[in-house]
C-alpha cells in the first residue's frame, strides 16, 4: 500500500513498479483507492492499460474500503498487488483515519511512503507524521532527476529507520531503480554505475530479443530492424545523459545534448525506409553503397530525403564496426574509457568541437 502527500507521485510509482516487477515474471495488480482526486483512478487505469498490467478501479464508488473489499476475492489470483492510495496537501486527521481504516481492512504486507527528492528539510517531519500513524516499512524517492540530489528525504528515511526500496528518476515508465547507496554515491561523485546501467537495459529489452540479439552480436552483425530496435530501447532508458552519468569516465565528456532523442526522431523514418528495401537490401545493406540508385528508389517509396536512407546505413555500419571490434574496441568499462576511447567514441556519436576530461 502506497502513502503520500498531493505532488508526491504516489500514482505514477505504483504504474512504475507495477512495470518493473511485470518485466520480471511476477503477475501483478493495481488497485485504485484514490477516492478523492478528480480522475486519479482513470490515470492509474491509462498507464497499467498502456503497459499491459491489469489494473482495478471503481470511479464511481467513493468508498475506499468499499472498493477493495468488491475487489478482495479477485486480487489473491495476483503475485504482487500495489494500491494507490488517496493524498491531501497536508496529512490532516480525515487522511489519517482513511489510511489506518485502509491498513486494518487490507493489512498489506508493505506499507510503503512516497516521498519527492526535492522537498528538502520538510521531508523528516513528513516521514515522522506518517510513521506515526502508520508503521512505514520503506520509502521511495521520485523526482531523482531534479536538481535536487535527496538529501533531505534520504536523511529522514534514516531518521525515521524506514529503507528506501526505489527511486525514480524521470517521467518515463522505465525510469525506476532499486536504490543501492554505493552506486547512488558513486554516481553522485562522477564515478558512473555500470551495475545499474545493465539493469536497466534488461529491463526495457524482451528477454526474448535479448537471446535473438547475443546471438546476432556473437556473430558479429545485426540486422537493419536490429538498429531501430536498439535506437528505441536506448531511448527508453531516459536519455543519453542519463546513460553516460552510468558509464565510468563519460560523466564529464562534453557529448551533444538530446543526442539519442534525436535519433529517436529518426526512427519512424527509418522504419518506412526498411519497408521499401527488398528482402535482399534487408539482409545485405551493402548493397545500397555499391548500387545508389537502389537509395535514390528507397527514398522514394518511403516518402524521405536520400540522405535519410544514408542516415541509417551510417547508424547501422557503425554499430556493426563496434561488434566487430568487441571488447578489445571499448576495453574494460569497469575499468573506465582512456581519453583516446572516450574520443573515438564520441566522434560516432556525432560532430564534437570539444571534448573534456
Amino acid at each position: 500500500m502506497f502513502l503520500g502527500l498531493y505532488g508526491a507521485g504516489k500514482t505514477t510509482t505504483v504504474a512504475k513498479l507495477g512495470n518493473y516487477y511485470a518485466k520480471r515474471g511476477s503477475k501483478v495488480a493495481l488497485v485504485g483507492l484514490d477516492v478523492h482526486r478528480p480522475a486519479a483512478p482513470e490515470q492509474l487505469k491509462q498507464l497499467g492499460d498502456k503497459n499491459k498490467i491489469k489494473t482495478f478501479i471503481n470511479d464511481e464508488e467513493k468508498n475506499a474500503v468499499k472498493i477493495w473489499n468488491s475487489f478482495s476475492d479477485e486480487l489473491k489470483k495476483y503475485d504482487l498487488v500495489l494500491i494507490d492510495t488517496a493524498g491531501r496537501h497536508t496529512l490532516d486527521k480525515s487522511l489519517v483515519d482513511e489510511i489506518k481504516s485502509l491498513n486494518k481492512t487490507i493489512n498489506p504486507t508493505e506499507t510503503v511512503l512516497v516521498m519527492p527528492a526535492d522537498i528538502g528539510q520538510a521531508a523528516k517531519k513528513q516521514a515522522q507524521e506518517f510513521s506515526k500513524a502508520l508503521q512505514i516499512s520503506g520509502v521511495i524517492i521520485t523526482r531523482m532527476d531534479s536538481t535536487a540530489k535527496g538529501g533531505g528525504a534520504l536523511t529522514a528515511c534514516a531518521e525515521t529507520k524506514a529503507p528506501v526500496y526505489f527511486i525514480t528518476t524521470g517521467e518515463k515508465i522505465n525510469d525506476m531503480e532499486e536504490f543501492n547507496p554505493k552506486s547512488f554515491l558513486s554516481r553522485l561523485l562522477g564515478m558512473g554505475d555500470l551495475e545499474t546501467l545493465m539493469e536497466k537495459i534488461r529491463s526495457v529489452t524482451d528477454e526474448g530479443k535479448q537471446k535473438e540479439i547475443a546471438s546476432q552480436i556473437s556473430e558479429g552483425k545485426l540486422s537493419l530492424e536490429d538498429v531501430i530496435e536498439q535506437v528505441k530501447s536506448m531511448g527508453s532508458l531516459g536519455g543519453f545523459e542519463k546513460i553516460k552519468s552510468m558509464i565510468p569516465g563519460l560523466g564529464s565528456a562534453k557529448i551533444p545534448e538530446n543526442l539519442l532523442e534525436s535519433q529517436e526522431a529518426k526512427i519512424s523514418k527509418w522504419e518506412h525506409i526498411i519497408k521499401s528495401m527488398t528482402k535482399e537490401e534487408k539482409a545485405n545493406p551493402e548493397l545500397l553503397e555499391k548500387q545508389t540508385s537502389r537509395i535514390t528508389r528507397i527514398a522514394q517509396g518511403a516518402g524521405v530525403h536520400g540522405s535519410d536512407v544514408r542516415a541509417l546505413l551510417k547508424q547501422y555500419k557503425m554499430l556493426n564496426e563496434m561488434l566487430k571490434s568487441g571488447a578489445s574496441g571499448l576495453g574494460d568499462m569497469s575499468q573506465g574509457f582512456s581519453q583516446k576511447q572516450l574520443q573515438k567514441l564520441a566522434k560516432k556519436f556525432g560532430k564534437v568541437k570539444r571534448v573534456r576530461f
